[in-house]
């Protein structure tokens, strides 16, 4: 046993340009997703766009599915993991249509407002403590956010809702993910992808629109670049 852990202590640490490499690479192939979402979105509803997007991730990881389908079955906190997945799904949702419906770079300006949010949820609903610095950091981010979006020169709209909804629904899914540290990376990743594909289905199937075969490829390609996205991660 020593001798694992001294082996493990020795073992070389991974470069940084190794990691910030993946961290790049992870980056293409999400902004590449979304261009091609804000495409297709002009065409599909968001929750479709979600849906196949889930469905593709679900077939790549089938197998895992299987493999690991006693513990998907036997959850402890099932409860909890359907709620996870539900933000999840609305915060998706939310940020596909706000794809399709305004310019990326707002889009993306907003998604800066997260860790804000994601920062005072932590602080009240799981109690964790944020020094002075820290608040007034944040206080610094946003301020630079505004001066990205600049409030002041935009229409309230449908989209903007939307992207906000998007930062709203994503934090709590954060929040939620950290409520189940102790589960299996590999359960959280798994049960996210079944989960979201069920969740879905059934407003998608509402709201379906017909896929044509000339515009199926892009739509299977945003789920490939979606998964191979959290393989970077």
């Amino acid at each position: 046993m020593s001798a694992d852990v001294e082996s493990a202590s020795r073992a070389p640490a991974v470069p940084l340009w190794h990691s910030a490499g993946w961290l790049l690479l992870d980056m293409a192939l999400v902004t590449t997703m979304q261009a091609i979402v804000k495409v297709q979105g002009e065409t599909y509803p968001a929750v479709q766009l979600v849906f196949l997007r889930s469905l593709v991730g679900l077939l790549s990881v089938a197998p895992l599915v299987w493999r690991h389908r006693a513990e998907l079955t036997n959850l402890s906190n099932l409860r909890g993991h359907l709620i996870r997945v539900g933000f999840n799904s609305a915060a998706l949702t939310f940020n596909f249509a706000a794809f399709a419906a305004l310019p990326l770079a707002l889009v993306t300006a907003i998604g800066f407002t997260r860790p804000l949010v994601l920062m005072a949820m932590a602080v009240v609903m799981l109690g964790e403590k944020v020094s002075r610095i820290r608040f007034a950091l944040a206080g610094v981010g946003f301020v630079g956010v505004l001066i990205m979006v600049r409030p002041d020169s935009i229409a309230w709209n449908a989209g903007l809702l939307a992207a906000f909804g998007s930062v709203i629904f994503g934090s709590m899914a954060a929040v939620q993910t950290r409520r189940l540290a102790g589960e299996s990376t590999v359960v959280l990743m798994l049960f996210y992808t079944v989960g979201l594909t069920f969740l879905t289905a059934i407003p998608a199937a509402i709201v379906w629109v017909p896929v044509t075969w000339s515009e199926a490829p892009a739509i299977v390609l945003i789920g490939a670049l979606a998964q191979l996205g959290q393989y970077c991660c």
